[in-house]
């Protein structure tokens, strides 16, 4: 198994972000596409795998043939990876993931909604990262562990019994 590792913040993230968006949105057109940076690597200041997480929402009528464009185009593709709602690829130099889903589902609202929830409230992104310390630090060989214990927090934000410093309405 690969080694779990933390980076700290990159200002390089965003930059890749732009450039592989920028390459989906080739390759999707004509197939109108929206695509947003998401995962921790879109949030300033917060530490991450370095590996940029990008969804990329488009008509349910166009997913397939998306997929299938975005692994002629190099990226190879995992199916659901046990996620359903979304079609998982990744480059070959695992650097960058992207999350095929339909635009506007319940996937993709729920990946926009934590990751704004994270830019905009310093003391949950705090608690996340000191979260995700931890959980590295047990797990530092088992992303899938490593992932999963990360649910219950990211679950408590979306639901919204969680408030700043760790407390619960």
């Amino acid at each position: 198994m690969r080694e779990l590792t933390l980076a700290a913040p990159d200002p390089v993230w965003p930059q890749v972000f732009r450039e592989t968006a920028a390459r989906l949105s080739r390759l999707c057109a004509p197939v109108p596409a929206a695509i947003e940076h998401i995962g921790s690597t879109a949030v300033p200041g917060l530490v991450a795998k370095p590996i940029v997480d990008i969804l990329v929402g488009v008509r349910p009528e166009d997913h397939d043939a998306v997929a299938q464009r975005l692994t002629d185009g190099g990226y190879l593709s995992f199916g659901t990876a046990g996620v359903e709602g979304r079609t998982f690829l990744r480059d070959g130099g695992r650097t960058v993931h992207i999350h095929l889903t339909e635009h506007g589902g319940e996937y993709w609202h729920k990946r926009l909604e934590f990751r704004d929830r994270l830019r905009r409230d310093p003391a949950v992104r705090a608690e996340y990262a000191a979260l995700k310390e931890r959980l590295a630090a047990e797990h530092p060989h088992d992303t899938d562990r490593y992932t999963g214990a990360k649910a219950p927090f990211i679950l408590s934000i979306l639901d919204g019994n969680r408030t700043t410093g760790g407390t619960h309405d």
